[in-house]
C-alpha cells in the first residue's frame, strides 16, 4: 500500500507559519487490492478483509480485476497492485468498458 510523508515545512516559509492542510479523503482510493506471492501460494489482499489464496497466478489476478472493475463502474476509486512472476510489483490499469 502507497505510504503517506507528512508534510514539511518548505525552507521559504516563515517560522510558526503554517501550511494549509489538504484534503485527501477525497483522492485517497477506496479500495485497494494486491495480487501478491506469498508462503508459496497467489493471493489477494485487500484493507478490508483476510487475504484469500488461489490455486495459481491467473487466477488471483482475474478475480482481483473483476472486483476492482466492479467497484470502479459503481464510482468507487480504485488502485490494484499485481506482483509479476519474476516479483516485480506494477499498478494495473483499469479499463472501464
Amino acid at each position: 500500500m502507497p505510504f503517506e510523508a507528512s508534510h514539511a515545512q518548505s525552507p521559504e516559509a516563515p517560522q510558526g507559519a503554517q501550511r494549509p492542510r489538504r484534503h485527501h479523503r477525497h483522492h485517497r482510493p477506496a479500495l485497494t487490492l494486491g495480487v501478491f506471492r506469498h508462503d508459496g501460494e497467489w493471493k489477494i489482499y485487500s484493507s478490508f478483509e483476510r487475504a484469500v489464496a488461489y490455486p495459481n497466478r491467473d487466477l488471483a489476478v482475474q478475480v482481483a480485476e473483476t472486483r476492482a472493475l466492479e467497484a470502479a463502474r459503481r464510482g468507487v476509486r480504485v488502485e490494484l497492485f499485481i506482483q509479476d512472476e519474476n516479483g516485480e510489483l506494477r499498478q494495473a490499469a483499469l479499463e472501464l468498458r
